[in-house]
């Protein structure tokens, strides 16, 4: 069956796709690399922090599924707009976190949202 997208449409959505995919890890990258600062402004051991960076992965693995049926029973449009702003909203609250707690929580609902994003990006 032929699809009824334009050709043009499918380039321009697989651009955002890779762009959007482009800025998940450049925020992996910046936050190995922030690291060392965040450990000293949080007070935080390189085990404790170790815990805070395995939340990013918990996040990707806790929201493959879940992710796929919701964008199944929603529409992947859909999941991706609420995604991006649940992403967008929490990144900016990691910035603000001044406890462990915080930071992890934070940290752990972003990767949640951002691998429902992945999920159906693949």
């Amino acid at each position: 069956m032929q699809s009824m997208i334009s050709g043009r449409a499918k380039w321009v959505t697989l651009g955002l796709v890779w762009l959007s995919l482009f800025v998940a890890y450049l925020d992996r990258v910046n936050i190995s690399i922030a690291g060392p600062t965040m450990m000293n402004a949080l007070h935080l051991s390189p085990a404790t922090f170790g815990w805070l960076l395995s939340a990013f992965s918990i996040g990707y693995a806790v929201m493959q599924i879940p992710a796929g049926a919701l964008a199944d029973r929603f529409g992947s449009r859909n999941i991706l707009v609420i995604a991006l702003v649940w992403w967008s909203l929490f990144t900016g609250l990691t910035g603000l976190a001044t406890s462990v707690a915080a930071f992890a929580r934070d940290a752990g609902i972003v990767r949640c949202r951002r691998g429902a994003r992945k999920r159906r990006a693949v």
